[in-house]
């Protein structure tokens, strides 16, 4: 079975992930229980060529991202796009950044791996979320 994309083009990324309903976690406690409201943000950031070279020391890709994990409390706007989507299996609904150098590709996706909504985001944005968030306390 085919995914079905539905794409349009760049949206304010802080209406829909608003940094203070936003919280970077460790990966170690994915599989913790989170808020009822909360769904899983997935970041995909691209490590440019330099930063390739140390962590692959020396050896090259074409493309190496590393993954941040965050909760975003469920809002209005967000609200909106899933209700553009069948979501089928509601408690596992994702939202994913992934870097595409010059801008992020912000996806809704609705838990069954088929149905997603699109958009393109700056990144200037994506770095104010990330700066204004908050963070775990450092172990």
């Amino acid at each position: 079975m085919e995914k079905n994309y539905s794409r349009s083009g760049f949206v304010a990324l802080l209406e829909y992930l608003p940094p203070e309903k936003f919280r970077l976690i460790p990966k170690s406690v994915l599989d913790k229980p989170h808020g009822r409201t909360e769904i899983l943000v997935q970041i995909d950031i691209y490590l440019r060529d330099e930063e390739i070279d140390t962590v692959l020391e020396g050896k090259k890709m074409a493309e190496v991202y590393e993954t941040l994990y965050g909760y975003i409390k469920d809002n209005d706007k967000i609200t909106e796009v899933f209700s553009g989507i069948p979501t089928l299996d509601d408690k596992n609904k994702k939202i994913r950044l992934r870097d595409a150098k010059d801008r992020f590709l912000l996806i809704f996706e609705d838990g069954s791996g088929y149905n997603e909504i699109t958009c393109f985001v700056i990144k200037p944005e994506v770095e104010e979320l990330l700066d204004s968030c908050l963070k775990p306390n450092p172990l």
